[in-house]
């Protein structure tokens, strides 16, 4: 039998994680992660330091659900681009941080909190949102 070590597994996980983002138009500026089974600090997986927009706020718009207008699916998509960018900042500044440390454990978990925030947006957008592509 043919088992993948964890790491491996990490990187299989990422890598599925771009070709998704990348196959749907949507980029995100960092891919927070856990190995399975792991009970350790995620995997912080940084892209290069440029910001990056998740999703333009000019290509979406209300879908006619109910209560759900163009400018509510622009901010959906600013606020979005916004945790992109502070996942991002949270990411590098927990990379730079000495390993273990309390600076770089709460960096992680911001990142988290901020991938969580992004997520939570697209989430909506998707949900109610007409996205141009």
């Amino acid at each position: 039998m043919f088992t993948i070590p964890n790491k491996l597994r990490t990187i299989i996980a990422l890598s599925a994680v771009g070709a998704t983002l990348t196959g749907s138009g949507v980029a995100t500026a960092a891919t927070i992660a856990r190995a399975p089974g792991s009970t350790g600090a995620p995997v912080v997986a940084t892209a290069p330091t440029t910001s990056a927009q998740v999703i333009d706020p000019n290509k979406v718009g209300s879908a006619g659900i109910p209560g759900w207008t163009n400018g509510m699916c622009e901010a959906a998509a600013r606020g979005a681009n916004w945790d992109a960018d502070q996942e991002q900042d949270f990411a590098d500044a927990a990379s730079n941080s000495p390993d273990g440390s309390a600076a770089q454990k709460s960096y992680t978990n911001s990142a988290i909190q901020a991938q969580a925030a992004e997520d939570n947006n697209l989430q909506s957008i998707s949900d109610n949102c007409l996205v141009i592509d």
